[in-house]
């Protein structure tokens, strides 16, 4: 099969992508220049439009250089190009690779319009190398599927603008895009870590695929082929399973995702295993270890109901509050400091930063002095002792006694927005309103 616009267009059609925003992600690479080719050839066949966005991470000393080569070859070639900069502060316990990948994702995902589809250049040996990574670190049958043609962006966060990730090259190999890039004469740039092993992929790439193929020429083909076999196999599992899922999915705090944990305890062991790896799956984008969901399993069918277990799947941590299980962000990159909040005007939504229970809060008021308004978190230690009176019958309870009430799990609740009047505290969030304003102000929150 040739690697050519034709396949492109193929592809596209396929998985019915046109009326889509599509843009390459071009790192300057062989993979993804062949990949922009392919694009530049199809909008000369086909009128298709398309664009490109790059990464400059500033890990090389030639990313300057990387840079102006991709913002060279986009004009050349007429293509809008979007450049973005992240800065990397290496952190302990996590591999440079991972941290470089996140980085990626968060910012590409940033200047992607909603309904965007980001095509990269991931070919058939990339594929190879994904899926014996993912055999080192025991992953099962869905790990074990790689990556898919077309799937979900990879950032939980980011949901809302429903992104999608397509790699149409996975049945190239990367000596069609080399040749192919040769025969155009199309130069492209070389990442000088691609030599360094100590990175788990290029020791994959390095050491251990040349070795099977000199044992096996068709060695990248085979594990190709059974990869597309795993892929059916976990389709149809999903199939089976699906009915199951949904009876076991539920809304906890907040209509926040969940899994009941007494509906999971209803079935087999085997099939609790494939219910929580596929919700962990669904809500993060990780798949979780087989210790990791051993050790979720364990917590889920014997923890007490007021234990609050917590167990790290990947970037995420999974929770159980109340008896059902979350999937939530790392906790410890939670304890940010979020910034109390003054500029509030009646019926104007408040975008809240994130990590927030909400990510937007609007106020109705004729009679609030909207001057005096503030939005606190609880992590501020004179907001978490306020209190405030929900109803006439009861008296003053403190934010902590309200949350609890309200079955707010530990790791949300100094993410529930605090409002104040001057030093009173007359609401949190729209789960209570002091009973002295609640009919003087509407609360509504996205």
């Amino acid at each position: 099969m040739s690697p050519n616009w034709q396949h492109l267009h193929q592809f596209i059609g396929h998985h019915q992508l046109n009326a889509h925003p599509l843009v390459v992600a071009l790192s300057g690479g062989a993979d993804s220049v062949a990949l922009l080719h392919m694009f530049f050839k199809l909008r000369e066949h086909n009128n298709q439009s398309f664009s490109a966005i790059h990464v400059n991470h500033g890990l090389s000393e030639n990313a300057g250089q990387w840079q102006s080569y991709v913002t060279e070859l986009c004009q050349r070639w007429d293509v809008p190009l979007t450049v973005c900069q992240v800065n990397i502060v290496k952190k302990n316990r996590t591999s440079l690779e991972h941290q470089a990948r996140n980085a990626r994702y968060s910012a590409i995902a940033n200047e992607l319009a909603p309904n965007s589809v980001l095509f990269t250049g991931h070919h058939q040996v990339d594929q190879v190398e994904t899926f014996l990574l993912r055999l080192m670190r025991s992953s099962g049958l869905t790990g074990l599927t790689a990556m898919k043609p077309l799937s979900s962006y990879p950032l939980s966060n980011i949901k809302s603008k429903k992104l999608q990730i397509a790699r149409p090259l996975l049945d190239i190999n990367k000596q069609q895009l080399l040749a192919e890039l040769s025969q155009q004469q199309i130069a492209w740039v070389e990442d000088e870590s691609n030599s360094d092993d100590a990175f788990d992929r290029n020791f994959v790439r390095n050491k251990v695929l040349p070795l099977l193929s000199e044992r096996w020429p068709n060695a990248s083909q085979s594990v190709s082929s059974s990869i597309k076999l795993l892929q059916q196999e976990a389709q149809l599992l999903e199939e089976y399973i699906e009915v199951d899922y949904q009876r076991c999915v539920t809304h906890g705090f907040m209509k926040l995702s969940a899994l009941d944990i007494n509906q999971l305890k209803t079935f087999s062991v085997n099939k609790q295993s494939v219910i929580v790896r596929r919700f962990i799956q669904l809500m993060s984008g990780v798949t979780p270890t087989k210790n990791a969901l051993e050790q979720i399993l364990h917590q889920a069918c014997v923890a007490s109901v007021d234990a609050q277990p917590q167990v790290k799947v990947g970037d995420f941590w999974a929770c159980i509050h109340k008896e059902q299980l979350y999937i939530v962000p790392d906790l410890a990159q939670q304890k940010c400091q979020l910034e109390t909040i003054t500029s509030i005007k009646s019926d104007v939504p408040v975008i809240l930063s994130q990590p927030a229970v909400y990510s937007t809060i609007t106020v109705h008021s004729d009679s609030l002095d909207f001057k005096r308004l503030s939005i606190q978190w609880g992590h501020n230690t004179h907001a978490s002792c306020a209190t405030l009176k929900p109803n006439k019958n009861s008296g003053s309870k403190k934010v902590k006694a309200l949350l609890k009430q309200a079955a707010c799990p530990p790791w949300l609740r100094d993410k529930v927005p605090l409002m104040f009047l001057d030093e009173q505290l007359i609401a949190v969030g729209n789960l209570y309103i002091d009973v002295d304003w609640q009919n003087q102000i509407k609360i509504t929150v996205g």
